[in-house]
């Protein structure tokens, strides 16, 4: 489980790092491309912040269990 969530707050990380630096380079396009690109970014850094604070906690709650 750490192993899946460690791969998954990467894996948004680097989806949040390419839709902002796509975000940068298409802004003169249509309105609709940026807002997609937007809604995507705000996605994947929530996804990355919840992946990066699952990770102690899923470690607090194996050590419980384990207690």
């Amino acid at each position: 489980t750490e192993r899946n969530l460690f791969r998954m707050s990467f894996s948004y990380w680097l989806v949040y790092c390419i839709a902002f630096g796509m975000e940068k380079i298409v802004l003169p396009f249509g309105e609709a491309a940026v807002m997609s690109l937007r809604m995507t970014t705000a996605l994947s850094y929530f996804l990355t912040f919840s992946c990066i604070l699952c990770l102690p906690l899923h470690k607090f709650a194996m050590r419980q269990i384990q207690d």
